[in-house]
């Protein structure tokens, strides 16, 4: 072996560590985030038969801390006492590269663009894939009772390499339990153009046409998110964020997180489908 070439493990290592910095929650953190990687191994069963934590009042579960967590309020009897939004997702959810992620986040200023009787809450751990969604995250919504609910947790799946029928599966999960165990509206973020993502670009450039990779990925979303009309709703974040590689303020220097510009559009593009669809 060449002493100017590193073993193949070597890169593997060092490409993997940049992308786990890449998707931590603290943009200015140089740590590793929390990522349950052993759900990873798990089989994809039914979310309902795994977890047993529904209660609303922490903001931990075995994946990790839930970011920035508030409980919704209860009257005296323990019912929620007005609609409630419920956010869940990975670090955009978190907020990650925006100036102030508890404030600046696009469900925050989602939520901020919703009626005022509205509660939010935000089920957020960055890095986490949409399986690990479903395993950590998905009963909180649920008992939370939402009336509205946004998800956008699918890049991190394909930079983790989830394959896609994996993900098919861990998408009718997610969906076939919100529409049989609450009434909310569920709006679904599909994948931006994988080419404005200068950090998608870099590691997966070389080996995918990314623009089918999007397209594949997208048409897959569509089709599941189709099986529940009146429920479920896309939002065409490939058609809707087609500017952002024109915008580079709208990308955080990591070349994956919006920045605080860039998540208002995102904010915008869920809002403008919510109003279409009577989400609110």
């Amino acid at each position: 072996m060449s002493k100017n070439k590193l073993p193949n493990y070597l890169i593997l290592l060092v490409l993997l560590g940049l992308l786990m910095v890449a998707c931590g929650d603290n943009p200015t953190s140089t740590s590793l985030p929390v990522t349950p990687t052993a759900l990873l191994q798990n089989p994809r069963t039914s979310v309902s038969t795994i977890i047993d934590d529904t209660s609303l009042a922490s903001g931990k579960t075995h994946c990790g801390d839930i970011s920035y967590y508030v409980p919704p309020k209860l009257d005296a009897n323990g019912k929620i006492i007005s609609p409630i939004y419920t956010a869940i997702g990975a670090s955009d959810t978190v907020g990650t590269g925006s100036t102030n992620p508890r404030a600046d986040s696009w469900t925050v200023q989602l939520d901020k663009l919703l009626p005022q009787n509205y509660q939010f809450v935000r089920l957020g751990i960055g890095g986490i894939t949409l399986h690990e969604a479903n395993q950590c995250l998905l009963a909180k919504a649920i008992a939370s009772q939402p009336n509205l609910v946004t998800d956008w947790n699918v890049v991190n799946d394909i930079v983790r390499n989830v394959s896609m029928a994996d993900y098919k599966t861990d998408l009718a999960n997610f969906l076939q339990q919100l529409t049989s165990q609450t009434t909310a509206k569920i709006f679904i973020g599909n994948v931006p153009n994988l080419n404005s993502l200068p950090f998608v670009v870099r590691i997966l450039g070389d080996k995918f046409d990314l623009d089918k990779l999007t397209t594949d990925w997208n048409n897959l979303i569509a089709q599941e998110v189709a099986k529940y009309p009146g429920r479920a709703f896309v939002v065409d974040l490939q058609t809707d964020l087609s500017t952002f590689k024109q915008h580079p303020e709208w990308i955080y220097n990591d070349g994956l997180h919006p920045t605080t510009a860039g998540y208002t559009q995102l904010a915008q593009s869920f809002y403008a489908q919510i109003l279409a669809n009577k989400g609110i």
